[in-house]
């Protein structure tokens, strides 16, 4: 029972950084977001990582390699029906079926 009680704990956390952030967006102008997430990462620290994570530029190609690599062990020849939007899926869902437990 207390687990459930962390996880819902967890989540109005989670839920309360967001409105927080939404709050201070309405009100803010930002011109260098790397520079804004630095400076307010103690204040989002989930946020702050997701935009580390997604705005962040790769410099190299492995990212790209790994996910073609990858796409291709999902299109085999038993699965040669799938269509775009559901090889899609199943890429996204692979690439992030880990996040939820680092939260």
């Amino acid at each position: 029972m207390d687990s459930h009680l962390a996880e819902g704990d967890t989540q109005k956390s989670n839920e309360n950084e967001l409105e927080k952030y939404l709050a201070l967006c309405q009100e803010t102008n930002v011109r260098d977001p790397p520079l804004w997430w630095k400076t307010h990462c103690k204040d989002f620290p989930i946020l702050a990582w997701l935009s580390r994570k997604w705005l962040s530029a790769v410099s190299t190609s492995v990212s790209s390699e790994r996910l073609f690599s990858r796409t291709g062990a999902t299109v085999t020849a038993r699965r040669a029906r799938l269509n775009d939007d559901h090889v899609q899926m199943l890429t996204y869902i692979h690439d992030n079926m880990n996040l939820s437990k680092q939260f």
